[in-house]
């Protein structure tokens, strides 16, 4: 099924949503547990993770871009390619614990990257990289230690072909991911990891260029990184807003509304959308797969 872990949510939502069709927030603290600039290049000197070691998967942009703009951050670097962002920012986010923040937000010191001057500006998320310490994460939060497993086992079998149920989901997300398209391994220079393209909702939400994000995970070649990463991506057929009453794009794919109670409706929307977007050439996209691939490429974490 195209839309995997909204079946269960769907059917607790489904009343609320028939009350409120125009409802399209999500109620979530997602980024910004509180910031410090990052002041030493110390941040990644974390104690080495038990998760295995990934095998090597099928590389879709473990090439740094020809050309771009090199950035270092506290425990590594990467290139931005040309027209992607005009530069990036790194902090180092405090730790926060079950006394600090709400279940979601607990996560260990990390470092966070964002791009500035995307190509895309408005979108629901900001363009960033998150780099963890995987064992401390893994220990302190179970989303964080469920998709660090599920990422583990897409890596163990780099020949099988992707689940959209099996993928690792935002540890930090007080919601659920829609769909999943685009579904591909990537390598970056200190590891491998899988990118797709989805969304996140507490509800039954339209497929949409607002909050559509190029979602890349990884793991670092003995564990003890993990790297979350997202970038918002639009494609010209979707439409700008969640709400359903944003204008259709020539060939886009309607949504069924929020009137009918028909699951089979809302599967087959899910299915539509899904299948045209992995149809859609990597170079259709804004920005491209192509230089999104290319930015996940030239990551390298180092101690």
């Amino acid at each position: 099924m195209a839309w995997g872990g909204m079946n269960l949510m769907r059917r607790s939502w489904m009343i609320l949503l028939l009350a409120t069709a125009t409802i399209v927030v999500l109620a979530c603290s997602l980024m910004d547990p509180g910031t410090t600039v990052v002041p030493e290049a110390n941040a990644m000197d974390a104690p080495t993770s038990p998760v295995s070691p990934p095998e090597a998967a099928t590389q879709a942009g473990s090439e740094p871009a020809a050309a771009g703009t090199p950035f270092a951050f506290p425990g590594g670097s990467l290139v931005i390619p040309p027209g992607l962002a005009g530069g990036a920012s790194a902090e180092i986010i405090p730790a926060v614990d079950e006394q600090s923040g709400a279940p979601w937000d607990v996560a260990p010191e990390y470092v966070k990257i964002t791009l500035q001057g995307y190509a895309l500006e408005g979108k629901f998320f900001q363009p960033q990289l998150m780099i963890y310490p995987a064992a401390e994460y893994s220990a302190g939060s179970e989303a964080a230690a469920q998709s660090i497993q599920s990422l583990q086992a897409i890596l163990a079998n780099p020949s099988s072909p992707l689940d959209a149920n099996a993928l690792p989901h935002l540890p930090f997300a007080n919601a659920a991911q829609v769909f999943a398209a685009q579904m591909q391994p990537i390598s970056f220079k200190s590891g491998q990891g899988v990118r797709f393209l989805t969304e996140y909702a507490q509800y039954v939400a339209t497929i949409n260029n607002h909050d559509l994000f190029y979602h890349f995970q990884g793991l670092t070649g003995f564990g003890e990184y993990y790297v979350v990463a997202i970038l918002p991506i639009n494609a010209a057929f979707l439409p700008a807003e969640s709400d359903p009453a944003s204008p259709l794009p020539a060939g886009g794919i309607p949504f069924p509304g929020y009137e009918t109670v028909d699951e089979i409706q809302f599967d087959n929307y899910y299915s539509s959308v899904t299948d045209l977007l992995d149809r859609t050439s990597p170079d259709q996209f804004t920005p491209s797969l192509a230089s999104l691939d290319a930015l996940i490429g030239s990551l390298e974490v180092t101690k």
